[in-house]
């Protein structure tokens, strides 16, 4: 029994570090590309990490800065066309995007 106690609270701690690690290493891309705006294969790598953690308006303007320092870089624009398309058979991720139809108009 006294040894279930620490092991319990070992199991813990590595469950929730393995769950805050995805979004630390995220959150640290973000960071670093605010010293490096014209890394535009970093813009496309930190929307596909936003996109597979359902942060979708925030990964569709990092592949659009993506392309907007390269606009030949065609991984970024294969990542929003697929993106898009995701959206438009989504409709919990449309809904997301509805600021961006208003923000144009």
């Amino acid at each position: 029994m006294a040894l279930f106690i620490p092991l319990l609270i070992a199991g813990i701690v590595t469950l929730c570090l393995i769950m805050m690690i995805p979004s630390l290493v995220t959150h640290t891309i973000g960071q670093l590309l605010i010293a490096r705006p014209n890394d535009f294969e970093g813009w496309c790598y930190y929307g596909t990490l936003l996109e597979r953690r359902g942060h979708y308006l925030q990964a569709y303007n990092a592949y659009q800065k993506s392309m907007a320092v390269n606009p030949h870089y065609e991984e970024a624009w294969k990542r929003l066309d697929k993106l898009i398309r995701k959206m438009e058979t989504d409709t919990t991720i449309a809904d997301s995007f509805s600021s961006l139809d208003s923000d144009v108009v």
